[in-house]
C-alpha cells in the first residue's frame, strides 16, 4: 500500500488534476494498492471561510463568494468528467453545492459563526476536490470512488484544531480498506466527533490525514505531492534563490 496525498496548488486547475490523475493511474501500475488523499482546490479554504465571515457580519456579498465557489467547480466538472458520468456527477456536485447554500445562508440568518460551524463549512473545500478528483479518475477508467473521511477519522471536539481518536480511527480505516477493492480518493482535513459533528484537524492538516490513513494502512510508503521539488530553504515565491534542501531530519523538518 502507497498513499499518495496531493495539496492544493496540485489540484489548483484542471489541467493540474488531470496531471495528478495521470501521476496516480502511473502509480497504481507500480504498486500493488494506491490510496490518494486530496486537499481543496487553492484558495478555496480561504474562500470558505471568508464566506463564513461575511455571512456572520450580515454581509450580503458571502453570496458573491458561494456563487464564485460554486463557478468554480462546475467548471472543472465540465473540462474533467467525461460525458456519459457529467450528469450523474453534476447532480451530485449540485447537492453538495445546495448544501454550502443553505449553510452560509443560516449563518447570514443568525449572524453567528462558530469553530464547529467554521469547520463544517471549511469541509466543503475538500468534500468538493475529492468528489471532482474521483470523477476524473472515473473518466478514465479507473474504479475511483470519492471517500469522506469523516466516516472514518473520529476526532474530540476541540473545532479547528481536532485530534484523532486513534484507537477508533485505526479501527475503522482497516476495517473499510478490508472490504473495498476500490482506488478511494479520501478528502484531507477534515473528521468527525463521535456525534457526527465535522472536525479539521487544523490548516495544513491534509497531509496530517495522509499520515493517519498510513499508519493505520501500514503503508510502505506515504509520498508528498506538490508544486516544488522538495522542502526549501524559504517560500521561493517570496525568494527567488530559495534551494530545494537534499536531506532533512525528522526534527528538523
Amino acid at each position: 500500500m502507497v498513499v499518495l496525498k496531493f495539496g492544493g496548488s496540485s489540484v489548483g486547475t484542471p489541467e493540474r488534476v488531470s496531471d495528478v490523475c495521470s501521476i496516480i493511474l502511473d502509480a497504481q501500475k507500480k504498486y500493488s494498492k494506491v490510496a490518494v488523499v486530496v486537499s481543496a482546490f487553492s484558495g478555496i479554504t480561504d474562500q470558505l471561510l471568508q464566506t463564513a465571515l461575511c455571512a456572520s457580519e450580515g454581509q450580503e456579498k458571502y453570496r458573491e463568494y458561494v456563487q464564485s465557489i460554486a463557478e468554480r467547480h462546475e467548471a472543472a466538472l465540465k473540462i474533467l468528467i467525461a460525458k456519459p458520468l457529467q450528469k450523474e456527477m453534476q447532480t451530485v456536485l449540485a447537492q453538495q453545492l445546495d448544501e454550502l447554500r443553505n449553510v452560509a445562508n443560516g449563518i447570514f440568518l443568525i449572524r453567528e459563526a462558530t469553530p464547529r460551524t467554521l469547520d463544517f463549512i471549511a469541509s466543503f473545500g475538500e468534500r468538493l476536490s475529492a468528489l471532482l478528483v474521483a470523477g476524473a479518475l472515473r473518466s478514465k477508467g479507473a474504479k475511483a470512488e470519492f471517500c469522506d473521511a469523516r466516516q472514518l477519522v473520529v476526532t474530540n471536539d476541540t473545532f479547528m484544531s481536532a485530534r484523532p481518536d486513534f484507537l477508533t480511527t485505526n479501527a475503522n480505516i482497516k476495517k473499510f480498506f478490508s472490504k473495498t477493492t476500490a482506488l478511494q480518493v479520501i478528502t484531507g482535513f477534515i473528521g468527525s466527533t463521535p456525534q457526527g459533528h465535522t472536525t479539521t484537524l487544523g490548516r495544513g492538516g491534509s497531509d496530517y490525514t495522509g499520515a493517519i490513513f498510513g499508519a493505520a494502512l501500514k503503508a510502505k510508503e506515504i509520498q508528498i505531492w506538490t508544486d516544488v521539488n522538495g522542502v526549501m530553504t524559504a517560500d521561493p515565491r517570496k525568494v527567488p534563490h530559495a534551494q530545494t534542501l537534499d536531506h532533512l531530519s525528522y526534527e528538523e523538518a
